[in-house]
């Protein structure tokens, strides 16, 4: 009534103003309707989390998780292994260990297997997996009797909790610890995004992931995202004295210095040399055999390809720079991170890139 009689009466809006309400309109509900479902996502998300988290594992899976509790037991008795410095580096890793992947590099049998078992006898939470292969993931799911990796990451993430009953344990984190043999080149790429992954993943959740590689090669090769986001540490050869140590474990304290004449100082070789004495072959034909295996392992090393990266002729030569029209390391160090003896050095000159 009071409209009708007023002096002001409503106007028609104009098609494109009253266009622009609607499409401003519809804008923000579909704005709010978006926001609306990224919440509710997010919050299923959470709730799916909780309750994933929360619920009892199946016994099997339980079991899964109870092994990891046990001692790590070394391949080799404890009195048959000289204690070297490195184990003791490797030890003060683990039990300050907060983030990031650790790969333990150094020569071919130089002993890094054993230095690595070694630091980590009588560890709780353990979970060692050899790789032969690139589908190395499913194969320890399977190995550890879970269905997929989400599993096998939360039956990691309850070791913690476990561990609480051993509170003199070197750590309170999960280890895997992930032995790669010299003759695995597939499967790396998957090793650094794991190790990326869940090595670096919130406190409380986090997996400690320790890389052991048989070659220097793969050492080279792998990347968990930058020196930042790895801890790098070289098994050296053994010293002289540690050498004499070793040897007279295997009753050659007398004759030590003849079998490090002959056959260097790699652990591995001067096992191997003791193997071959106990059957009869000599210090100068074991000898001759490192040299022969030494040109097999350099002619085979020009065209050693490991993904992601080239760690052959074209990697060593990235490391490198070139007088006189040879190729030459920057350091006696990543000369022997890619060759294995001062004879490997003395063939890598012949086929100019040393």
């Amino acid at each position: 009534m009071w409209l009708a009689h007023a002096s002001w009466q409503p106007q028609p809006m104009p098609l494109t103003r009253r266009e622009g309400i609607f499409n401003n309109s519809l804008t923000t509900l579909g704005e709010t309707a978006t926001s609306s479902l990224a919440w509710c996502a997010a919050f299923a998300a959470h709730l799916g989390n909780w309750w994933w988290r929360s619920k009892p594992l199946p016994e099997g899976k339980l079991r899964s998780a109870g092994k990891t509790m046990e001692p790590f037991e070394p391949s080799r008795p404890q009195d048959e292994v000289i204690q070297r410095p490195v184990m003791e580096t490797l030890r003060q890793r683990i039990a300050s260990w907060q983030q990031h992947a650790t790969i333990i590099g150094g020569r071919y049998q130089s002993g890094k297997s054993v230095a690595t078992e070694e630091a980590l006898r009588g560890v709780r939470g353990v979970v060692r997996f050899t790789i032969r292969s690139a589908d190395w993931a499913d194969r320890m799911c399977k190995q550890l009797g879970v269905d997929d990796e989400g599993l096998f990451k939360e039956v990691m993430r309850r070791v913690p909790e476990k561990l609480k009953d051993f509170p003199n344990n070197l750590t309170k984190f999960p280890i895997l610890l992930l032995e790669v043999p010299r003759t695995t080149t597939e499967g790396i790429n998957l090793i650094s995004s794991t190790a990326k992954d869940v090595a670096t993943d919130k406190i409380g959740s986090a997996i400690h992931v320790i890389v052991s590689a048989s070659s220097a090669a793969v050492a080279l090769a792998f990347d968990a995202g930058g020196t930042e986001r790895q801890e790098d540490i070289w098994v050296a050869d053994l010293t002289e004295e540690e050498a004499k140590e070793f040897l007279a474990l295997h009753g050659h304290e007398k004759n030590w210095k003849d079998f490090v004449d002959a056959c260097g100082l790699r652990i591995g070789d001067l096992v191997k040399a003791c193997e071959n004495l106990k059957k009869g072959m000599s210090l100068d034909n074991t000898k001759q055999e490192y040299q022969r295996l030494a040109t097999v392992e350099v002619v085979g090393f020009m065209e050693l390809q490991v993904h992601p990266k080239v760690t052959g002729r074209e990697g060593f030569q990235q490391h490198s720079h070139p007088p006189s029209g040879a190729c030459r390391a920057n350091s006696q160090q990543e000369l022997s991170c890619c060759v294995f003896s001062p004879y490997q050095e003395a063939l890598l000159f012949c086929f100019h890139i040393a």
